[in-house]
């Protein structure tokens, strides 16, 4: 018996190594299962989110409730809201973006809560 092996002994490693790399590149290939961009609790964030439900409610009938909410009155957040519209307004391009006045609510309400603080 020679040190040299034979091809057919060749041939069953290359096809075991052949294997094993279309095996690897199957796997890597397969598709996950898709998640969604937007959780299905928050697509319906404009029927019944407080920006979209209760602030125009409390704009409407109590506006001390709502300075209270926001800590500024309506007059002072059409204000802001004109004054930052352009920087806050998303592109839309992949999904619906956040509109300006509920990006700006949002902000004022963290803000308004005092949990931006840091602990220095």
């Amino acid at each position: 018996m020679s040190d040299v092996p034979d091809d057919r002994y060749l041939y069953a490693v290359a096809a075991a190594a052949v294997s094993v790399v279309l095996t690897v590149d199957i796997e890597k290939r397969k598709r996950k299962k898709r998640r969604t961009w937007v959780r299905p609790l928050l697509r319906s964030r404009s029927e019944v989110g407080a920006c979209d439900l209760l602030l125009p409610e409390l704009r409407a009938t109590d506006t001390r409730m709502y300075a209270n909410f926001t800590r500024v009155s309506p007059a002072e957040f059409d204000f802001l809201l004109c004054a930052v519209r352009e920087q806050i307004t998303g592109s839309g391009r992949w999904r619906r973006p956040i509109p300006p006045h509920t990006k700006l609510a949002v902000t004022l309400r963290y803000l308004a809560t005092g949990m931006y603080r840091s602990e220095f």
